[in-house]
């Protein structure tokens, strides 16, 4: 856990996703990166398996 008392969680598939484009919240701003090194850089990370929410049939997942 971080200073400020966050907990940060990655699901458990992550790690397997290869590279990854993160978003910072702004259009003009993001990173590519592999994703196993994204984990690394956040020190005292978690991962889990996170619920997956039940959709109604026909919606994007």
């Amino acid at each position: 856990m971080s200073a400020d008392r966050t907990a940060v969680v990655f699901d458990g598939t992550v790690s397997s996703l290869g590279r990854v484009h993160c978003g910072s919240g702004r259009r003009d701003s993001s990173i590519e990166i592999e994703a196993a090194e994204l984990m690394a850089a956040v020190p005292g990370a978690a991962s889990a398996s996170t619920p997956t929410p039940d959709l109604p049939a026909g919606e994007p997942a």
